[in-house]
């Protein structure tokens, strides 16, 4: 919303995104498909050429991956990147927990559906 009010401010109070596409838009960060920092570039991209929401995240690359598989492949990595961190979790330093879910969010270069990618992490650690 902050993005649009701010748009339209600095463009004679017009939105230049029409309203279903900001709806899509909308759609896409509610279903976990984009991010809310995501959404600012697709609604910038929108605004300034138009198109698609969901034509336009996927041409900026910001989708968000959600598929169980790929995300267990990164963690994976993560963990086996990170042993030490992975033992001083299991002896009880459970903060640490936030540490490898932002290297997971590393190796995904953002790309990782945060709160499946948390999920995914506390399952491989409770193994």
């Amino acid at each position: 919303m902050t993005e649009v009010l701010a748009d339209a401010k600095d463009h004679g109070d017009g939105l230049r995104v029409p309203p279903g596409a900001l709806a899509n838009l909308i759609g896409l960060v509610r279903g976990g498909t984009v991010s809310h920092q995501a959404a600012k570039r697709v609604f910038a991209e929108v605004a300034e050429r138009g198109g698609e929401p969901r034509n336009v995240a996927e041409a900026l690359g910001v989708m968000q991956v959600a598929d169980t598989g790929v995300l267990a492949s990164w963690v994976g990595e993560v963990l086996a990147a990170h042993a030490p961190e992975v033992a001083r979790y299991k002896n009880g330093e459970t903060k640490l927990a936030q540490f490898l879910l932002g290297q997971v969010m590393k190796v995904s270069r953002g790309k990782a559906d945060p709160k499946l990618a948390q999920r995914v992490l506390e399952e491989k650690l409770a193994s």
